[in-house]
C-alpha cells in the first residue's frame, strides 16, 4: 500500500491510496480524506447515531505468519483506515 498526500494533514486533506499486489505492482488507486475522530463523532451524533465506537484494525495470525510482523508494522502503527461501529 502506498499513501501520497501533502503534509501537514488537515481536515479534508486528500490522500491517494494505491493498493499493490504481491509483486508490488499497482492494482488500484483511489482517494480518501482525512477527518479527525472528533469530526466523525460530531457528524454521526448530529444525524442520530449513538454508541459510537472506533475499532482498531487487526491482522490475522495467518497473515502475520505469511508476511511477518515487519510487513504489517506501518499498517498497524499508522493506520489509514478506521472502523466505526454505531447504532441508529
Amino acid at each position: 500500500m502506498i499513501r501520497e498526500t501533502k503534509l501537514p494533514l488537515k481536515e479534508g486533506s486528500a490522500i491517494k491510496m494505491t493498493l499493490l499486489d504481491e509483486k508490488s505492482k499497482s492494482k488500484v488507486s483511489f482517494k480518501i480524506y482525512f477527518w479527525k475522530r472528533r469530526t466523525y463523532e460530531e457528524i454521526l451524533k448530529k444525524v442520530g447515531f449513538k454508541n459510537i465506537q472506533f475499532k482498531k484494525l487487526e491482522v490475522s495470525k495467518e497473515s502475520i505468519k505469511k508476511r511477518g510482523k515487519k510487513f504489517w508494522k506501518r499498517f498497524l502503527d499508522k493506520p489509514t483506515l478506521v472502523i466505526i461501529k454505531a447504532v441508529k
